[in-house]
C-alpha cells in the first residue's frame, strides 16, 4: 500500500496504476482523476514553446474516444498531466483474457480508436505510442432495460513521449509490448506523424483478429527488421476488411488512410460508430491562389506561442479554464550541445539511456 502524498495545491496521489500514472483525489470535493507524472529536471530538453503549445492543444480535445486532459500542474521538478479517471481495463488486459476477438467487435474497437486519433490529429497532435495498453475500455451506457452497452474504447497517455523522451524518438521502441506497434518509418529516422498512429491501430486490429501481432516474436532486432522489410501475412477474414487492414499496415505512410477514413471504413464491418463520433472532415486543399493557413482569413487559429527570455523555462500553456500551478522553483535544465552527434547504430540508439 502506497502512502498518499500531496501534489500541487489540491490533489493527493493515492495509488500508482502503471508506469508513471497515478490515481489521485481532490479532497475538497472527492473528485477522482488520473495524473501522468513527467520529471522535468531529468529530461534532456527544456519544455519549449512548441511543447507548451502541444499541451495546450491537448486540453482542447473533447471527444468520447479520447481521455480528456483536464489541466496541468507543475509541482517543483514534476509536471502532472491531470486526466479523467476511467474505471475499466485496458485493451492489453482484455487481449490477455481472450485468444481472439470476433471481426465485428475487433473492427468496432479499432474504428473507435481511429475516431479518437482523428480528433487528436485535428488538433495537430500525434499520439506516438498507439498500442493496446494505451486504449482503455470504459463501461458502456446502460440501456432502458438496465443492460450495459458495449465498452467504449478511449485513448490515453498521448503526446507525452515528446516530453519524456525527446522529439525525435518514439519512447515505445524499448518497451514491451509496444515495440510491435512501431511504424516502419520511425525506425528509419523519420518523425512519427499521424500515419504512424494509423499503423499502430492497424497492428492492434491484426492482433485482435489473429491473436498475435504481424511482426512480433523473437529478439528486438528481429522484430524491428521485419517491421521494415517483410510484407504482412494475410489473415483469413473477409476480403473488404483485409483490404482496409492491409492499407493501414502499408510500409509507405503515404499509402495509409488517415484516421478518419480508417474509422469510416471499419464502421462498415462493425456496429455502433456514428458520424457524431467523428470530427469534421478536414478542409479542402489550398487553392492555387495561396494556402489557407494559420492566421489567414478563413484559416485555422494560430497555435499558442510563448515568448521566452534567453534560457528561460516557461510554465506550460493551457487553454482557458485549464490550470497550471508552480509550487516550487525548477532546477535549471542541463545544457545540450547542439553539435553532439549520435554515432551509434539503430540498436544503440534504441537502448540509449540518459544519465540522470
Amino acid at each position: 500500500m502506497t502512502d498518499p502524498r500531496p501534489f500541487g495545491p489540491d490533489l493527493v496521489l493515492t495509488d500508482p496504476v502503471g508506469g508513471s500514472v497515478w490515481r489521485a483525489t481532490r479532497p475538497a470535493d472527492g473528485m477522482v482523476v488520473a495524473v501522468k507524472l513527467v520529471g522535468l529536471s531529468t529530461t534532456r530538453e527544456v519544455i519549449d514553446a512548441r511543447i507548451a503549445a502541444d499541451l495546450a492543444a491537448l486540453t482542447a480535445v473533447r471527444q468520447r474516444n479520447v481521455v480528456s486532459v483536464l489541466h496541468l500542474v507543475v509541482d517543483g521538478p514534476t509536471l502532472g498531466i491531470v486526466m479523467e479517471w476511467v474505471d475499466g481495463p485496458n485493451l492489453l488486459q482484455e487481449r490477455q483474457r481472450r485468444a481472439t476477438v470476433p471481426a465485428v467487435e475487433a473492427a468496432r474497437i479499432v474504428a473507435y480508436t481511429c475516431a479518437g486519433l482523428a480528433a487528436l490529429h485535428g488538433q495537430g497532435l500525434v499520439h506516438r505510442d498507439v498500442c493496446p495498453k494505451k486504449v482503455l475500455l470504459a463501461p458502456g451506457e446502460v440501456d432502458a432495460s438496465g443492460q450495459p452497452g458495449p465498452t467504449v474504447p478511449r485513448l490515453t497517455d498521448f503526446a507525452v513521449a515528446r516530453l519524456s523522451d525527446g522529439p525525435d524518438r518514439a519512447c515505445s521502441i524499448r518497451n514491451e509490448p509496444s515495440r510491435d506497434y512501431v511504424a516502419p518509418e520511425t525506425l528509419t529516422g523519420r518523425l512519427a506523424g499521424p500515419a504512424a498512429d494509423v499503423y499502430g491501430a492497424g497492428t492492434m486490429l491484426y492482433e485482435l483478429l489473429s491473436g498475435h501481432t504481424p511482426f512480433g516474436g523473437g529478439s528486438l532486432v528481429e522484430v524491428l527488421r521485419r517491421q521494415v522489410e517483410e510484407p504482412v501475412a494475410p489473415l483469413p477474414v473477409a476480403a473488404p476488411l483485409w483490404t482496409v487492414l492491409e492499407r493501414m499496415l502499408a510500409k509507405d505512410p503515404a499509402a495509409r488512410p488517415d484516421a478518419r477514413t480508417a474509422a469510416l471504413a471499419l464502421a462498415d464491418f462493425s456496429e455502433g460508430l456514428v458520424p457524431a463520433d467523428l470530427p469534421p472532415a478536414p478542409p479542402p486543399a489550398a487553392s492555387p491562389g495561396g494556402p489557407v493557413g494559420a492566421g489567414a482569413p478563413g484559416g485555422p487559429d494560430p497555435q499558442p506561442t510563448v515568448a521566452l527570455a534567453s534560457g528561460a523555462r516557461p510554465a506550460a500553456v493551457a487553454e482557458p479554464g485549464a490550470t497550471v500551478i508552480r509550487r516550487r522553483p525548477l532546477e535549471p535544465a542541463p545544457a545540450v550541445d547542439p553539435k553532439a552527434k549520435d554515432k551509434g547504430g539503430l540498436v544503440q540508439r534504441l537502448f540509449h539511456r540518459r544519465k540522470p
